[in-house]
């Protein structure tokens, strides 16, 4: 008996068994090609929650007064001053190089930040360009870097009331 030859039938039959358990031949695809893959299902895009409403929880209007006033000066790498007035003109000092953040409040009849229906609208008046305004997701911040020398005067309007206007001077950085 010739034991040499049992050993080779028996891988060539494994071999073919495996390229047809593999893909390699099938009865079930056209022309003995590999079988059709499913079709993907697209992901659903998910639904972004919605922004809750900044009223939310206030006191009831309407406003009948809006307040305005410095809420941060970042002099650089969240180093935070306490924003001072010059006792001459009562313009608030800012300085080349700092970041300003301006925060309006409409108040009611009580003197309580309320409920408003229409979004704050600021007015700067900047003739010489001192300041760089940035976006805000917070219609009642008003953002901006100081970039040059000048006098600045903002207001801001809630429904149709106006605050007192904030007066602001915008000064080198060696002034300090």
């Amino acid at each position: 008996m010739n034991h040499s030859r049992t050993p080779r039938l028996a891988t060539a039959a494994f071999v073919a068994f495996g390229l047809t358990a593999c893909g390699g031949g099938s009865p079930s695809a056209p022309n003995g090609g590999p079988s059709p893959s499913p079709a993907p299902t697209a992901t659903p895009t998910p639904t972004p929650a919605p922004t809750p409403d900044p009223r939310a929880g206030l006191p009831p209007g309407p406003v009948v007064r809006v307040t305005i006033a410095i809420r941060t000066v970042d002099e650089g790498n969240f180093s935070y001053r306490t924003p001072e007035q010059d006792p001459d003109t009562g313009r608030w000092i800012v300085f080349i190089g700092e970041f300003v953040v301006i925060d309006s409040n409409p108040r009611n009849g009580g003197g309580e930040v309320c409920t408003y229906v229409d979004d704050p609208v600021y007015d700067v008046q900047d003739p010489g360009g001192a300041i760089s305004r940035l976006g805000s997701s917070n219609p009642f911040l008003l953002r901006f870097d100081v970039a040059g020398r000048g006098d600045v005067d903002v207001s801001v309007t809630v429904d149709g009331v106006q605050s007192p206007t904030l007066l602001l001077e915008a000064r080198g950085n060696n002034q300090r």
